[in-house]
Order: C-alpha cells, then sequence, then structure tokens
C-alpha cells in the first residue's frame, strides 16, 4: 500500500514538474525498498534521488541519500562503498550543522568497521555517536549506541561493560517503548549469559524477546 501511494506521489510530482518533490518520492521509495530487502531497486531510486538533491542544491537531501545508499551497501556486505557513503553523509551532515544527521554517521561507520573487524575504530566512532545523541536527547540513538558498544564489548569479552551498555539500552528501549530495540537487548543478554554458560538465564532472556515481539 505504501509503494503504491509514493508511485502515484511520484507520478504528480513529476507532471507538475516540482523537482524537490520528485527526489523525495524517489527518496522515498528506495528506503521502501530497501526495507524490503529489494537492494538493487534501493539503489536504482536512492541514486536518482541524489541526483536530484544534487541538481537542485538540496544538502539536506543528499546527506539523506548518501546515508541511506550507506545502509544498502553494507547490508549487501560491500563495506568500502558503504564507508564512502558514510563519509560523505557526515561531510554533510557536519557541514549544515545536523547534530542529529551527523551522530547516525558516527553509528553507521561505527557499524562499519565492526564488519571490517576493526574493532578498536568501531569503538571510537560509536562512542563519538553516543556523545551526540546524548548532548541532543535522541534516546533511540541512545538505546541504539549503547547496544552497539555491548557488542564491541562482547567481542573483546569485556562482560562486565557488556553488562552496563545492555542494561542502559534496555532501560532506554523500554521507556521509549521500542519493541524491536528491546529485542535485539534481550538477545545479546542471551548471547551473554550463554556464554557464561548461565543456560537457564539465556533461555528466559529468549522467552522474554518473544514475549517482547508479542506484546
Amino acid at each position: 500500500m505504501a509503494m503504491e501511494y509514493l508511485q502515484k506521489a511520484l507520478a504528480i510530482e513529476t507532471a507538475i514538474g516540482d523537482r524537490k518533490g520528485d527526489g523525495t518520492c524517489y527518496g522515498n521509495l528506495g528506503t521502501v525498498f530497501r526495507l524490503l530487502g529489494q537492494y538493487d531497486k534501493a539503489k536504482e531510486y536512492l541514486q536518482k534521488a541524489l541526483v536530484i538533491a544534487t541538481e537542485i542544491g538540496d544538502r539536506n537531501g543528499e546527506g539523506s541519500c548518501h546515508d541511506n545508499l550507506g545502509t544498502v551497501f553494507h547490508s549487501l556486505g560491500q563495506y568500502d562503498e558503504a564507508k564512502e557513503y558514510f563519509q560523505e553523509a557526515f561531510l554533510i551532515t557536519t557541514e549544515i550543522d545536523n547534530r542529529e544527521g551527523e551522530g547516525s554517521c558516527y553509528a553507521n561507520l561505527g557499524s562499519v568497521f565492526e564488519s571490517l573487524g576493526q574493532y578498536d575504530k568501531a569503538k571510537e566512532y560509536l562512542k563519538k555517536a553516543l556523545v551526540i545523541a546524548t548532548e541532543i536527547d535522541h534516546r533511540k540513538g541512545d538505546a541504539g549506541d549503547y547496544g552497539n558498544l555491548g557488542i564491541i564489548c562482547r567481542i573483546f569479552g569485556d562482560y562486565k561493560a557488556l553488562e552496563v551498555y545492555l542494561e542502559k539500552a534496555l532501560s532506554i528501549s523500554r521507556d521509549i517503548g521500542d519493541r524491536r530495540l528491546e529485542f535485539e537487548v534481550l538477545r545479546e543478554y542471551a548471547i551473554l549469559y550463554l556464554f557464561q554458560n548461565k543456560i537457564k538465564d539465556s533461555l528466559a532472556c529468549l522467552h522474554l524477546c518473544i514475549e517482547s515481539m508479542r506484546s
């Protein structure tokens, strides 16, 4: 249904010659295709949106397109390409003083460095993302950054720090009612307890994961 409405909106924007509207529709369609896992389509539409944003001088739109394209390439496992798009997005968001966008770029770059096995770099960028999220009171960003930092701590075997980060991420995700994020944090708890050979606690967390998705 969303796809149908966006395609109709695109047809209207094109008919009336609204280039910014065209770009917005292409970008939204690209995001929908990304969420559906149709990455080739997502790239096609996001690149069209980027061309228009660049053409009309929409710097905020350019930053958003680069960020979304970075996410697509990251999902495809093309980490170098993802890093390039995220870095370009970061330059733009910094230039236009978009603090939320800047924090998102730090977080995304942290995730890319994690995928590349560059864990010290990942930790550095995720901490920068957390500073900004806290500064601008972006609670969802806070929770996501705490959770991602927790994953890095697990990789390093620092389970004490991991528990601290997970506790903060879980508290915030519940405060803001983000069930998906709560599920992801509980899943990390289950993995932590499994590594610590706390089988009952791990199973209890997996049960809570299921409950969080049902409610």
